[in-house]
């Protein structure tokens, strides 16, 4: 973890009661986090991408036979891999409970809320976006798309004025 502000709870894989996370524990595959109010966190996963969890929002982290995964349950995250230190065929994920991002090389925001309603917004890159049940979307850069009841729906063009810094925006302010 690289960064952590306010009350952030984790579950360890293993199991036990959720327990304050504090800066520079380790997070590991299984874990289940969540964010209080006001909260920030930053988490470099396996060295090639960090994933910024914002407040209110629960995250387990996940590994798959392809790259490594993060189930976003509910609030919102951004994502970022370094394509550099990309194998060939590796590929991030992030799963919500009605869509998975594909995520390779990207800067991505995803937010989540009962439903299940899921929103993707693109500021670098390409991914690809499959609802359960529903065909593969992908997704170019400054587009946003939400994820309704299995559908890929389009959203406005997204036009960051500079490059966004991962961590410093989210859907509903900046998309």
């Amino acid at each position: 973890m690289t960064t952590l502000t306010g009350t952030v709870t984790v579950v360890h894989a293993e199991g036990g009661a959720p327990t304050s996370l504090r800066f520079k524990d380790d997070v590991l595959e299984g874990d289940r986090i969540a964010t209080g109010n006001q909260a920030l966190l930053r988490v470099l996963i396996g060295g090639k991408a960090v994933a910024t969890v914002r407040e209110r929002t629960s995250v387990t982290l996940e590994g798959s036979t392809s790259g490594a995964a993060v189930l976003l349950t509910s609030g919102r995250l951004a994502y970022s891999v370094m394509r550099e230190r990309m194998r060939p065929g590796e590929v991030h994920a992030i799963r919500t409970p009605n869509a998975t991002v594909r995520v390779r090389g990207t800067i991505v925001v995803v937010e989540t809320e009962p439903g299940p309603v899921s929103r993707v917004c693109v500021a670098r890159g390409l991914v690809t976006v499959a609802p359960i049940g529903g065909a593969e979307v992908e997704i170019g850069p400054q587009r946003c798309v939400s994820i309704e009841r299995n559908a890929v729906k389009p959203g406005p063009p997204r036009q960051w004025q500079a490059p966004p810094r991962l961590g410093d925006f989210d859907i509903e302010r900046d998309g």
